[in-house]
């Protein structure tokens, strides 16, 4: 008997120390999560704002509960206004619609001395969707103050959206996103959808939760439902494939000039689709109009191959182009808005005016070296000296 006890009881020096391991991790898995009240009471005693982990654990908080089954989602906690990139902090960003691991990847990025010097430094950021980054360029201002979040008064951003008529029905997610509706509220209208609930009329839409009346005002005019056929109720005398041939074509011989083409002119071209179309027509009003059709490559999310694919189908007339000028002998520093430059370099130019004359060519920019060579190669087709 006793030498069965020893034969399955008796261990040898190393198994007693994987066993003594595998017991103190075992308690301190089972004593872990009972530690949290404990730490969470003493992080919010705690007074210093080195503490990085304190963030994160409110970020994490505020996450679990919006997502919790028993706490409905408050269609208020995602808003947009105009922020600093550089001093927003996590309260700000999340009440943004950014990801709390997003918004603590943008506040150590600051931590460690980085620095946003123009919008499109925010795409560097790890882990950000390209629909979040569209949804919130037009409210980033670079030298706004931080906005609490706690106010009662918001500054809301003034974001313009491009708008064409739609079928909530059929109509694509990153459509809805352009569109300006927050992607929270696309989610609730897909799931709707998918569980085979259908608008029947424009009113329909304001079932869904999380759209607010205001945002429902300003997609109303631009609902159109259409019938199983693919016709809209003042549409049915005309025959569905006619129609629908006539709005999906896509010529591979149309040709249009990017400086005069509309939304539908660029849905025309073969790989070119709502999202793209929209995003150039944003670029070339943000540039004031293309002088090089190369700059349709600058539209986020075209690629080098989609470039190469449509450029055949695009041109650019010089007699026609109606480039909008900065007056740089008029402008005032707060009225430089322009993609090629950022506010630094707007900044310099102006007080370099002020401090030396009215600039009269090219040449006095150049000598000036305030800008780069390949900034101000990029930018003079812009400039007025008048």
């Amino acid at each position: 008997m006793r030498q069965n006890f020893n034969y399955f009881f008796r261990y040898t020096r190393s198994e007693r120390n994987g066993l003594f391991g595998i017991t103190i991790v075992t308690c301190v898995l089972w004593a872990t999560p009972k530690s949290y009240p404990f730490l969470w009471e003493k992080l919010n005693k705690t007074n210093d704002n080195n503490t990085i982990l304190f963030k994160e654990l409110i970020a994490l908080k505020a996450e679990v509960t919006r997502n919790h089954p028993l706490f409905p989602n408050d269609s208020s906690v995602h808003q947009l206004f105009s922020f600093n990139p550089n001093t927003a902090n996590m309260e700000t960003l999340t009440t943004l619609g950014l990801s709390p691991k997003v918004a603590s990847t943008l506040v150590h990025f600051r931590e460690k001395g980085g620095r946003f010097l123009q919008k499109e430094d925010l795409k560097k950021v790890y882990g950000l969707k390209t629909d979040d980054y569209v949804r919130l360029e037009d409210c980033i201002d670079l030298e706004a103050t931080n906005i609490s979040t706690s106010s009662k008064v918001q500054d809301v951003c003034q974001k313009s959206y491009l708008m064409f008529p739609f079928d909530p029905n059929t109509v694509t997610t990153k459509t809805l996103l352009l569109m300006g509706m927050h992607a929270k509220t696309v989610n609730v209208l897909s799931n709707f959808r998918h569980k085979k609930g259908k608008f029947l009329k424009k009113e329909d839409l304001k079932k869904i939760y999380g759209l607010s009346a205001t945002e429902y005002a300003r997609f109303e005019p631009y609902i159109q439902i259409f019938d199983n056929q693919g016709l809209s109720p003042k549409d049915t005398s005309v025959a569905p494939s006619a129609t629908q041939a006539n709005r999906l074509k896509k010529s591979a011989n149309k040709i249009i000039d990017v400086n005069q083409a509309s939304l539908e002119n660029f849905l025309e071209l073969r790989g070119i689709g709502t999202t793209f179309a929209a995003r150039i027509l944003q670029r070339r009003e943000t540039l004031g109009g293309f002088v090089r059709i190369d700059q349709i490559q600058e539209v986020f999310g075209i690629s080098d191959s989609m470039y190469r694919r449509i450029l055949p189908q695009l041109k650019l007339d010089a007699n026609l182009q109606k480039i909008q000028k900065i007056l740089i002998n008029r402008v005032s520093e707060s009225q430089i808005r322009h993609p090629y430059l950022t506010r630094k370099q707007a900044a310099l130019l102006i007080r370099y005016r002020l401090n030396h004359g009215s600039y009269t060519t090219l040449n006095d920019l150049h000598s000036s070296r305030i800008l780069p060579d390949t900034v101000l190669e990029r930018v003079a087709p812009y400039l007025s000296f008048e």
